[in-house]
């Protein structure tokens, strides 16, 4: 998932060029912060773990094996963070915009999706616990495939698809529930 264009620049990184990694984190700032915002679901706590992210990923960028894994390293250093956030406040996630999710769940037809509130589909991926939002979040959102995923979590491939299958089913009865709410 490394743009060509990118290659010198991560490897220019990778042997301490400043200027280079200042280059990737332009390009990459916003795909972190759309993959810790879909995690977290708080902007201000997003934007924090996207800047620890492009700290630590500075101090380690050197110890990267190839250039072609950065896409799944950076993703693996932002979600282990956004999860570590997660695991310290205990809290309950505050919902926000989600700048796009669709086609969460396949089984709901494309209609009944359109038709979908916002705040429905934002209300159902905050109720997963955030090990499967993580998960639902990686696959649905940014489109890894479970292998990928696997990586990026540090779990065995199994776990990827019950937790994603788990998700999504949560998902879909939290949404069909609200239908049924909203046709009382």
């Amino acid at each position: 998932m490394v743009n060509p264009d990118i290659e010198p620049v991560i490897q220019s990184a990778m042997q301490g060029n400043r200027e280079a990694f200042t280059e990737i984190v332009r390009r990459y700032q916003s795909f972190a912060f759309q993959l810790a915002y879909g995690i977290l679901h708080d902007r201000m706590e997003a934007e924090d773990a996207v800047q620890e992210s492009f700290t630590k990923a500075f101090f380690s960028i050197k110890k990267l094996k190839s250039v072609y894994a950065f896409h799944s390293w950076l993703s693996r250093i932002v979600t282990n963070i956004c999860l570590d956030r997660i695991k310290k406040r205990r809290a309950t996630i505050q919902t926000e915009d989600i700048e796009s999710i669709v086609d969460v769940y396949p089984s709901v037809h494309q209609e009944q999706l359109e038709s979908m509130d916002r705040l429905s589909l934002q209300e159902a991926v905050a109720k997963l616990s955030p090990e499967k939002r993580a998960v639902v979040i990686l696959r649905e959102v940014h489109g890894f495939d479970y292998q990928e995923i696997a990586n990026i979590l540090s779990i065995p491939l199994g776990t990827v698809k019950s937790r994603l299958r788990d998700g999504r089913l949560q998902m879909r009865n939290f949404l069909l529930q609200q239908e049924d709410e909203e046709e009382i």
